[in-house]
């Protein structure tokens, strides 16, 4: 019985520590881009309701990342002072919820890699270590 106690608590830590797609058909992926959404909006000086995402939003156990673009229709939004549309974001599953903890729009470097030592992030959901 221990060892079959072992075995399925050696699975669940397996599984937590997956990175996995967020299909775009998740409830979840509404609920972080609304979370987002604000902050993009405000930003780019566009009606919150205009904003949407296209890219790739990964969770790897209690974090979820996305890396991709701000659109406003089928347009990119673009950012000062870069002018592109690049667009990260970093949420985390609480008790309460998930929650927005970091973001940012128009960058120019990959400056999201220090998420994993200031945040503990897993470094794989940010593309550091194979999963």
């Amino acid at each position: 019985m221990k060892q079959v106690i072992l075995m399925l608590l050696g699975l669940a830590a397996i599984v937590q520590g997956e990175v996995r797609e967020v299909s775009a058909e998740s409830g979840l992926r509404k609920v972080m881009f609304d979370l987002l959404r604000p902050e993009i909006a405000t930003q780019a000086g566009k009606a919150a309701s205009a904003v949407k995402f296209q890219g790739s939003l990964k969770r790897e156990g209690k974090w979820a990342f996305f890396s991709g673009r701000s659109l406003e229709g089928a347009t990119s939004i673009s950012f000062e002072p870069m002018g592109n549309d690049d667009t990260c974001a970093l949420w985390l599953e609480t008790r309460k919820g998930w929650i927005l903890v970091d973001w940012s729009a128009g960058h120019s470097d990959v400056f999201y890699l220090v998420w994993a030592e200031e945040y503990g992030v897993p470094e794989a959901l940010l593309g550091l270590a194979k999963p």
